[in-house]
């Protein structure tokens, strides 16, 4: 999706991946499967949307 060069907003996505790593209180994985499952497969290699709304 290239959501983070859509958004603009650098600090969010890094605020994410820090948090799923669990280096924020609270942090640190997913809150059920499906959000896992997502993470693992789309987080590296997220797919490409070729416009945005």
């Amino acid at each position: 999706m290239d959501a983070k060069t859509a958004w603009a907003h650098d600090a969010f996505f890094d605020y994410v991946d820090r948090w799923f790593a669990g280096d924020v209180e609270d942090g640190g994985g997913a809150s059920n499967d499906f959000v896992a499952t997502m993470w693992s497969t789309y987080r590296g290699a997220p797919p490409t949307v070729t416009a945005c709304p």
